[in-house]
């Protein structure tokens, strides 16, 4: 049984077409969408734009608003969340991309029908093999150039499409509707297509091993979704377990210089360079990373006595001059890691103070955390 509706030019009938083809679309676009690799934005099948142009093919113009207003709507609502720089933006991409729906089926039943094609749509019965090739030619990948361009094009001008994903982004919106026309359309025009003794005996021979097929895809894109997913999940842990145990080795020669220069300090016997030799080189052998290990004295004799009490009395420890006695290897050691007393600023201003003074300065209480 399938869908006749008048051809005449009453209100219900201009009506009732467009608000059948809105709600089509906006299920197929939705569903499309939903189940594409990057949800909400191109489906490698888009159905949605076969059933457009199949309504356009059959009833004309009538079904275009509603075609329009499907798209908007789709694209408003999955466009995901919205910049607060600009809230503008994703509702005209929204808007151009449900202009640009409209016309390019508009522009498929133009180029298949001819002139005057969308005043009420014409008879196309799709017998001979020219007119295959003409369906897939003028029906399908001509016009499914004009929704990816005109749509991507906002999206760039509007800074939601980075320029270098657009190549990219625009073969997958085009490949998607040009499918989703080769497929869908033969599927609805056996439902309304004329006239109804060529189409309504496809059903079977057509309609439903089209449908398989794209249901057997729409399987075949929730599976390729996961395997993605998967991928992405299992680098992300490969990479944060390389990270961990990066950080755990440089760890453990931390924990290593540390107990080299705790040897050092307990040793029986002089703490010259040849002892701090002697216990930093099972480290320095090992460790490919930066080589340093030295020993320093905290010397507080540039600390005023009243910041020393002060330090003393609250529980805080100053800031005071720590002097580098020895440092392994020495050789090609010029510059040596530490603070840099310019990066606090109570130090710096300690600085800025002695220099211009020539005198002893020293920082106010600094608490160690």
């Amino acid at each position: 049984m399938g869908i006749d509706l008048p051809p005449s030019r009453g209100f219900i009938a201009t009506l009732l077409p467009a608000t059948m083809a809105a709600l089509l679309y906006a299920a197929a676009a939705w569903i499309a969408l939903a189940l594409a690799v990057m949800p909400g934005f191109a489906a490698s099948t888009f159905p949605a734009a076969g059933i457009a142009l199949a309504a356009s093919l059959v009833y004309g113009w009538r079904v275009l608003p509603g075609v329009a207003l499907a798209a908007f709507l789709v694209s408003a609502l999955l466009s995901g969340p919205r910049p607060a720089s600009n809230l503008l933006i994703p509702w005209l991409v929204a808007a151009v991309n449900g202009l640009a729906a409209a016309a390019q089926a508009a522009l498929g039943a133009r180029l298949l029908l001819g002139p005057g094609a969308l005043r009420e749509g014409r008879d196309w019965p799709l017998r001979e093999p020219r007119d295959i090739v003409a369906f897939c030619l003028l029906g399908a990948l001509l016009p499914c150039t004009l929704s990816a361009t005109l749509t991507l094009a906002t999206m760039m001008l509007g800074g939601v499409m980075p320029t270098a994903t657009a190549p990219t982004a625009w073969w997958t919106w085009w490949l998607g509707d040009a499918l989703g026309v080769i497929a869908a359309t033969p599927i609805a025009l056996s439902l309304i297509g004329r006239p109804r003794a060529d189409w309504a005996p496809r059903r079977l021979s057509v309609g439903l091993p089209l449908l398989a097929a794209l249901i057997l895809l729409a399987e075949a894109t929730i599976q390729v979704a996961q395997w993605d997913r998967q991928r992405r999940q299992d680098l992300f842990s490969r990479d944060a377990q390389a990270a961990t145990l990066a950080v755990l080795d440089q760890l453990r020669e931390s924990r290593a210089a540390l107990a080299a220069m705790q040897a050092y300090l307990a040793a029986p016997g002089p703490q010259d360079e040849a002892a701090l030799q002697r216990a930093a080189a099972p480290w320095l052998s090992r460790w490919v990373g930066p080589q340093a290990v030295g020993t320093a004295e905290a010397d507080a004799s540039m600390a005023p006595t009243g910041a020393v009490q002060a330090a003393a009395g609250d529980g805080r420890a100053i800031l005071v001059r720590q002097v580098v006695r020895q440092t392994v290897p020495e050789a090609g050691d010029a510059v040596r890691p530490g603070l840099d007393l310019h990066a606090v600023a109570a130090a710096r201003e300690a600085l800025a103070q002695a220099l211009q003074s020539t005198d002893a300065h020293a920082t106010p209480p600094l608490r160690l955390l």
